[in-house]
């Protein structure tokens, strides 16, 4: 039968220790400047042309119109451009699997 070794017993212990205390880090709640607001389902009350991409001078390479009166799911992340212009991220109903930037006036319930 072989004899333990004290050193490899200490070695378990401290890698249970920090693996312990990683888990109550990881289990605690985050701080209040690390928490991400919830989606919203906003309602577009104007017609809003959906952009791929975002840049200092506003949406660029557009990819199709959202119709006014549909929803659109807002990831709550906001951008503003040059312009001071706020643009919302999310998709909207018509193209769920599409994800780009519209104008916030377009959904000023996001």
């Amino acid at each position: 039968m072989p004899i333990a070794s004290p050193r490899r017993g200490r070695f378990a212990v401290v890698v249970v220790g920090v693996l312990a205390g990683s888990a109550i880090a990881l289990g605690s709640p985050a701080s209040a400047a690390n928490v991400q607001p919830a989606d919203v389902v906003c309602n577009l009350t104007s017609n809003a042309v959906l952009y791929q991409f975002m840049s200092h001078a506003g949406g660029t390479d557009p990819l199709f119109t959202l119709h006014e009166g549909r929803g659109f799911h807002s990831y709550q992340r906001y951008f503003y451009d040059d312009g001071g212009h706020a643009w919302v991220y999310g998709y909207g109903a018509e193209h769920p699997g599409v994800d780009g930037v519209i104008l916030l006036r377009h959904a000023p319930d996001c």
